[in-house]
Formats: structure tokens, sequence, C-alpha cells
């Protein structure tokens, strides 16, 4: 006896076109039977009814049962309603662990086995990691059942970043258009809220991809500024509570890298001691080239060296630039290694930036616009906090070694100030400007000039 599906010798009738009620309804399946042919009973008069087809008809009842795990009731006519239910209420048969093949792919066994990929199919999964990692590293490729390796998205059709799975973590997922979306948020969406301070290590031999910034080794440090600040100012909800501190782990070149708008402050840091070591590079953006660019954010760097080091065809080019940010320069090294277009620090579009410690300012012989630049904005010196010292050296200024226009304000409150070397205007003053020398002799070897109502006071 094949259960309630008929073999031919139970008296089961094969589709017939030709007499479409000799059974009723009984056309061709979609889907054809494993093991027989496609055949059907009776449902007239001339119905084939063993008592084996009543025992099958409770026996497929009964494993339903059994499968949802409630017992049978002979006194109710739902068992098998109530057992589908059950069914689906728990999932089983679209759930599954999600195991980590490699860095990238992850496998899924469904029971029972998905025969194909189809448009809304959803899974719960829980996230298995076997390389030690409590999170994937990144992009993630699902293989159910041997089906074949998909894409698994957020729910923006960006791919997944690292921290988006976690080790023993349900998700749940939907497949669409050949790919998996994660159904909500994902981490990656969500900034976290956090007050206090947040490391992130950066070293040149990193990875940005599977670096996270916890610990200054290759495996865990980010490779540039960039790749940390993109993560990290992502991960959390700006807050002027929150700072992010940046820190170079080994000597070396470091690209160059804007940072904000963000609402909580960002330090760069290398080593106050000895800054010669960790340098940063210009890079081009959209309209400067700079080493460090502060945009609408509380901005330090503090014990590196800013170096001019490849050209531009921009006329716009600072070795570090304070725009419409609060940004401080700390025992840092500034350096042009070719004519400069630009200045070495330039504040502008309300910025305001002052200085700690000793700032060296090495020209190389090279031509430069101005050593020091506020353009509506001010650059107040050390301000309240400990004096600083500007060594200027071997710098052409071809237009000043201050410059103040638009409203600009420089002064050289509890700073000292040096040279060496130095030739050019010592400053530019112009348009309702002021530059307070504060009795330092300002770097260059001729007079300065003022114009539309400038003020130079010395």
């Amino acid at each position: 006896m094949a259960g309630i599906f008929p073999f031919s010798q139970d008296g089961g009738l094969p589709p017939n076109p030709a007499q479409p009620n000799n059974p009723a309804q009984a056309f061709p399946p979609t889907t054809l039977p494993a093991d027989t042919s496609a055949l059907y009973y009776g449902n007239g008069c001339d119905v084939r009814l063993r008592p084996a087809v009543v025992n099958s008809l409770i026996s497929e009842i009964a494993a339903t049962s059994d499968r949802a795990m409630i017992p049978y009731r002979a006194a109710s006519l739902q068992n098998l309603e109530l057992a589908v239910r059950y069914l689906i209420q728990r999932g089983l048969a679209r759930a599954g662990l999600l195991l980590e093949q490699t860095e990238t792919n992850y496998a899924v066994i469904l029971d029972p086995p998905l025969t194909g990929y189809n448009d809304l199919l959803t899974l719960t999964l829980v996230p298995q990691m076997i390389s030690g990692e409590t999170q994937n590293s990144g992009t993630v490729r699902v293989n159910v059942n041997n089906q074949g390796y998909v894409p698994l998205l957020r729910n923006d059709r960006a791919e997944l970043k690292r921290g988006d799975l976690v080790d023993g973590i349900p998700l749940v997922v939907a497949h669409y258009d050949g790919a998996f979306y994660h159904i909500g948020l994902a981490n990656s969406q969500v900034p976290i809220s956090l007050t206090g301070t947040v490391d992130g290590w950066v070293r040149t031999d990193g990875n940005d991809v599977t670096g996270d910034g916890t610990a200054n080794s290759p495996d865990k440090a980010f490779r540039t500024l960039a790749g940390a600040y993109t993560t990290i100012a992502s991960k959390y909800a700006a807050s002027s509570m929150l700072t992010i501190v940046l820190r170079l782990g080994i000597p070396g070149t470091y690209e160059g890298v804007a940072i904000g708008p963000f609402g909580g402050s960002v330090y760069i840091v290398g080593d106050l001691t000895n800054p010669t070591p960790y340098k940063i590079g210009a890079r081009y953006w959209t309209h400067y080239t700079d080493c460090v660019l502060f945009q609408a954010v509380n901005g330090y760097v503090e014990g590196v060296h800013l170096i001019a080091d490849h050209s531009s065809d921009v006329a716009d080019w600072c070795n570090l630039r304070c725009s419409n940010s609060m940004a401080w320069a700390v025992a840092c090294n500034f350096e042009w290694t070719m004519d400069t277009p630009g200045a070495f620090l330039r504040a502008d579009y309300g910025g305001l930036c002052g200085f700690q410690q000793t700032l060296n300012f090495m020209g190389n012989g090279h031509n430069g616009w101005h050593g020091i630049y506020a353009d509506t904005s001010a650059l107040p010196g050390s301000g309240t906090l400990a004096p600083a010292i500007l060594n200027f050296t071997n710098c052409a200024f071809t237009q000043g070694g201050y410059c103040a226009v638009n409203l600009g304000s420089i002064a050289n409150n509890s700073v000292t100030v040096t040279q060496s070397g130095c030739t050019g205007p010592r400053y530019l003053v112009q348009d309702n400007s002021v530059i307070r020398a504060v009795g330092q002799t300002l770097p260059g070897n001729a007079a300065g000039v003022t114009m539309q109502n400038g003020v130079f006071v010395p």
C-alpha cells in the first residue's frame, strides 16, 4: 500500500484529458510523484477506498502532529490544522545555522533541504564563527543546501560591514532578485550612543577592511586615517561628549585625511616627543590639497609631521587646514618639499586654530604664499593653554609670513616666534583684518603690507 497516494495496483486512475470527470479534476500535477505515476482515486460512486487508505490518512495526520510536537486527540477534528499552525510557529523548516566557511562565505543546511532560491524566501539564521572571531569581517555570501552562493546585503542594498553578523545572535533574511537582504537595520546602520573616548589604531601595514582599530597590530589596526575615521565615526552617534583618538601605531608616511563634519572631537596622535617619523602626506580633495583638513569639528593634531610631498594644480594648498572648526596643533612639524601655492597652516570659514608646545615650519628653500593664514577666521596662538614656540626655517614667502584677510585675525598670544633663513614680506593684512605680533618679529626679511583697512599691531 502506498499510503494515501496510490500505486496503480491500488486502483488509482491516471489523468485522462478525454474524460475530465473520470475522476473530476484529475489533471497532471505540476510536480510529478517521485516513485509512481500520477494516479487519482475516484471521487464519485466509483470511489476506490480501501481500509489501508484510511489507515494511511490517519498515519499522515499523526506524523504531522508528531513533528509539530502535539499529542493527537481522538475527540478533535482539528489535529491537522493545529499541527500545521504549530509547525509554522516553530519555524524549524525555515531556520538553520549560518556556518562560516571562509572569511566571506557561509553555508546553511535546512531540514527539509532547500530545492532552490525563490523570491520572498524568508529564513532565520544563527551565525556560527569558526575563525575565532565573534563577528563577520565584512562582505558575506550565503550558500543554502548547495544551491550556490548569493550575496547577503543590508536593507539599503549595501554590502554588510564588519560586525553586522555576531556569533550566536539570530537574524532574519529574505531572498529577492538574486540576493538575501537583512530584515531590519544591520549593526552598521545604527550609530551607537556613547560618551567618553574611543581609540582607533592606524598603521601603514594595517587593513581598512578587516581592521577595527582595537590594537596596535597589523591585523587589528586600520591602514589609513580616513578608513579609521570613517569607520569609527559612522559606528557612533555624533555627540559633543564623544572623542575619537586616531593613534599612529608605527613610523611611516600616512595618507592625508579630511575629518568632519562631526559633532564630537577628533585627535590625530603620533609622538609628542618625536613627531618626525610620523608623517602625514598631502592629499587632493575636491577643492583643496591638504595633509589634514578639519571641517566642522573640534580637531587636534599632536606629535605628527605634516609634509607637503606632492604637487597639485589647485592653488589652495595647506599642511593643516581648519575650516569652520576649532583646532589645535600640538608639537607638530610642517614641511614643504616643493614650491607651494598655499600656507603651512590655514584657518577659514569661521575656523579657530591654536598652538601648543613647539611647532616647526620648514620651507627647505621653497616658495610658499604664506606661513600662517587666516581668512574670516582667527589664529589666537596658544590661548589659555601652555605657551607655544613657532620656529620658521628656510621659508620663502611670496605674500607674507603671516596673512589675514576678510575679517581674519591673528594674535601671538603667549607665542614666541623664531626664524632662520626666511625671506619675503613678514605679513599681509587686508579687508578689515587684524594681525597682532605681540612684540614678536614675524617670519620673513621684508616689510609687511597693509591694505583695504587692514591693521597690523606690532
